[in-house]
This record gives C-alpha cells, sequence and structure tokens, in this order.
C-alpha cells in the first residue's frame, strides 16, 4: 500500500483489514466505529481513507451476493501464441460485463477470466456462441463451473446498455440462442433482456 521505495504503512493496512472485516460482518460501516476501534478519531480515519483512495491502493466497491441470485461463475482459462493476441484478448473482455476479474498467467494457460452468468442458459451461451474460447486467438481453452463461497462479488449488475453490440464484438440480434429465448443477451447492449 505504498508509492515504490517507501515502506509498507501497517496502519493503512490494519485500517483496511477492519473495513474489510466489518463490511463482510454488517455489510455497512462507519466512520466513527472505524476510528473507535483503531483509537483515533473519525475525522483522521477520513483522511487516511482518502488518502488510500487517492494514491489508487484502496478502493470502496459495491459486491453482490452471487449465490442468493442463483448467479453462475466459470473460469476461463486460455491459451494465446503470443501477447500481442493476450493484449487483444485483455482490452476485450475487460469491458465485458460478466468479466468478474482477470490474471495474466505464466502456467499452461495464458489469460484466466472469472466471468458470472444469470442463469444456466446464459452460462451455457457465454462458454459455446459468444465465449472468450471460441475467438480465434485462443489456441486451447479450459472450464471450471462453479460457486463463490461466501456469495460476493464486485460485478457489474446486469441492468442492459445502449450499446448495439456486445463489447467482445458479439451480436446478440444475430444469435440463434438469444433469438429462441435461450439466452437474454449482453447486459451492455440494448439487446439485454434480463432483470436483476
Amino acid at each position: 500500500m505504498s508509492s515504490p521505495g517507501e515502506a509498507v504503512n501497517s496502519r493503512d493496512l490494519r485500517l483496511v483489514a477492519r473495513l474489510r472485516e466489518i463490511g463482510i460482518r454488517r455489510g455497512r460501516f462507519s466512520l466513527t466505529e472505524l476510528a473507535r476501534v483503531e483509537g483515533v478519531t473519525h475525522v483522521a480515519v477520513g483522511k487516511r481513507l482518502r488518502r488510500l483512495v487517492a494514491r489508487g491502493e484502496y478502493r470502496l466497491v459495491p459486491e453482490v451476493n452471487l449465490s442468493k441470485l442463483g448467479y453462475k461463475l466459470a473460469l476461463v482459462k486460455v491459451e494465446v501464441p503470443g501477447y500481442a493476441e493476450l493484449e487483444r484478448l485483455e482490452g476485450l473482455y475487460a469491458k465485458c460485463p460478466r468479466t468478474i476479474w482477470m490474471m495474466e498467467s505464466m502456467g499452461d494457460y495464458s489469460l484466466i477470466i472469472l466471468m458470472y452468468a444469470e442463469n444456466d442458459a446464459v452460462l451455457k451461451s457465454i462458454l459455446t456462441c459468444c465465449s472468450v474460447r471460441t475467438r480465434p486467438e485462443v489456441r486451447k481453452s479450459e472450464v471450471e463451473v462453479g460457486e463463490m463461497v461466501g456469495g460476493f462479488a464486485p460485478i457489474q449488475p446486469p441492468v442492459g446498455g445502449d450499446l448495439e453490440v456486445a463489447p467482445c464484438g458479439a451480436e446478440c440480434g444475430s444469435c440463434a440462442r438469444y433469438s429462441q429465448g435461450t439466452c437474454i443477451g449482453c447486459p451492455a447492449t440494448s439487446s439485454y433482456r434480463g432483470a436483476l
């Protein structure tokens, strides 16, 4: 939690740990409560949090309980031939509303993406017809499907968008699964038929 060359501040780390602990336990926090636990004023806590955010070392992001909503998770691992293809996929799927996080890997696969789906039909779509796995850049892929332990994840809630074409280039209107009603479409597009 520091810039290069600066010592890690244990007070900052402790504050973030307490904030996370309170957030997990209650889903909300107050600066006064944090200050009491830390033995400082709420003004000092507020300044410290604002500094951490300004330095890009911390962010406060709401999380959605995927388990409670019945959402499915897919861990998609792909191998691409080179760095240009890796950068292209990262650029496309960083904009995908179903991407929870991505990780460059130095193992058997180049890129690992954790994605969510609103139901089994959408899961099938994001693993077949409009999947990172079907991209021409991908040499091989592997998928793990499961549930989030603890339930919560920082996702962009799927409420529909205003794009005509999905960030990955898929066109919901020309998709057979979408036309048959088995897929609700991409949340980034105006074609999206789902709701939270």
